[in-house]
């Protein structure tokens, strides 16, 4: 049985265009996660720069911030810039739906722990969730 609770606070202008939750679910079944309380919100720049601001002191706009709140079991809190998110994948030349899969995996990956500080870690965050996405898509 899934012990899994997920909130999405979809607070972007912007529309997500594919169910949040049910893909999120997808992706934590992808990685055999049962248990946990995971909390996305879909938000736009003045709000994700305030975040950033505020609890990483840091002064400019991202695409994801990701608050990991406990290990056993995952929970946390994810931040997602839906204008950024839309403009890299514009810059990247890839589908916004896409663009927007990959970043919330990426929250997940967060929460479980690994990190993107080194271009080695990166870069292994990089194949990891391109390897679940196509996992999930089928490819």
């Amino acid at each position: 049985m899934s012990l899994i609770q997920i909130v999405i606070n979809d607070l972007s202008e912007i529309p997500i265009p594919f169910d949040a939750e049910s893909y999120l679910r997808s992706v934590l079944n992808a990685l055999d996660i049962e248990t946990g309380s995971f909390e996305y919100s879909f938000v736009d720049k003045p709000t994700i720069l305030d975040v950033n601001q505020t609890y990483l002191g840091h002064d400019y706009v991202t695409d994801i911030i990701t608050f990991p709140l406990d290990q056993d079991p995952i929970q946390g809190d994810v931040y997602i810039c839906v204008d950024e998110v839309q403009e890299n994948a514009m810059d990247l030349g890839h589908l916004f739906e896409f663009e927007l899969k990959i970043v919330m995996i990426h929250g997940v990956l967060h929460l479980l722990g690994y990190t993107d500080y080194t271009d080695e870690d990166r870069a292994e965050m990089d194949r990891m969730q391109l390897e679940l996405f196509n996992r999930l898509v089928g490819c």
